[in-house]
């Protein structure tokens, strides 16, 4: 899974896997890269801190 970590206030929020499996696919298609993204966290903001 995948999870989505809010720089401001420390909200996780777990995402599907499907959300990153285009970019595993595309990784090793384009690169031969096998990437293990089973457990990958993306910083940003979440949507009540981006109000």
């Amino acid at each position: 899974h995948c999870h989505l970590v809010c720089r401001r206030c420390g909200r996780v929020i777990e995402a599907d896997h499907d959300l990153v499996a285009p970019l595993e696919r595309d990784l090793a298609e384009q690169h031969g890269f096998e990437a293990d993204l089973g457990h990958f966290a993306i910083p940003g903001l979440c949507v009540d801190c981006r109000e």
